[in-house]
């Protein structure tokens, strides 16, 4: 069965690692020990029908967050994240299915394979929220084991690597620093697949990225893509510059460290 985090969690201390910031997770009874990061809304509209954002907008070269210097760190700290369901690649195949909220920004994260549709709508609706309110829709990298459920929220706008797609409209864009919101951010890392987002989700408490370039905390590197190691593993360095918390496409979230395979 598809659950939101069901992996413990240590005591929230202050680490060097993390700029000083632990990234607590909270779960769907309400426990810290897990799966989410709250923080103070700010109400804003969305933007109406298909929008740009800001991501083709020149960004610094570098700039400061909870200690951590990135020029890939969202314009604001005003994120919520939780986690619909943790997926996994052994034995079966379930995508971990995340949700962030900013503002008036609803965004689902690889809304993929479960083994009931029930395991993404039901912990959604005891946060309040209903599929046809959610705003966003982000896919890590096609294939059914991530996007198997996307139409389950039919006024969203669906972003992937080259373009957002909404309704019968299609706005090519560059994925790599597009802005969802001034807290959510997309960049591209391509890894185990050629056409790959991750997205950062910047909160009051540190920055959750959501991506599908590790497997586990201590997976090895994946030895099947030979032709990507490279690039894989400059991905990885890219987030791990700034990763409070790290949430793979198939497991429980992370908080990497000194261990945490590149």
């Amino acid at each position: 069965m598809c659950r939101g985090g069901p992996y413990p969690h240590p005591r929230h201390t202050q680490s060097a690692d993390a700029g000083g910031h632990d990234a607590r997770l909270f779960q769907r009874d309400g426990s810290t020990s897990n799966a989410t990061l709250t923080s103070p809304r700010r109400d804003r509209r969305p933007p109406a029908g298909v929008s740009t954002g800001k991501g083709d907008v020149p960004r610094p070269a570098q700039r400061s967050y909870l200690g951590l210097v990135s020029a890939d760190a969202p314009d604001a700290a005003t994120a919520q994240v939780r986690l619909l369901c943790t997926g996994a690649s052994r034995g079966r195949l379930a995508s971990t299915i995340g949700f962030i909220r900013d503002g008036d920004t609803k965004v689902i994260i690889d809304p993929g394979m479960v083994a009931d549709r029930e395991h993404i709508l039901a912990p959604l609706a005891e946060l309040g929220e209903q599929a046809g309110a959610v705003t966003d829709v982000v896919f890590s990298h096609p294939g059914p084991s991530h996007t198997l459920h996307a139409a389950l929220f039919p006024n969203a706008r669906y972003h992937d690597h080259q373009a957002i797609y909404h309704r019968d409209q299609r706005l090519a864009r560059r994925g790599d620093g597009f802005l969802i919101s001034p807290a959510i951010r997309l960049i591209e890392t391509p890894g185990r697949a050629s056409t790959q987002l991750t997205t950062l989700a910047a909160t009051a408490h540190g920055i959750v990225v959501f991506t599908h370039l590790w497997s586990s905390a201590t997976g090895p590197l994946d030895s099947r893509h030979p032709a990507t190691q490279s690039s894989l593993q400059a991905a990885r360095r890219r987030v791990l510059a700034i990763a409070t918390r790290i949430v793979p496409g198939h497991g429980p979230s992370f908080r990497p460290g000194p261990d945490t395979p590149v």
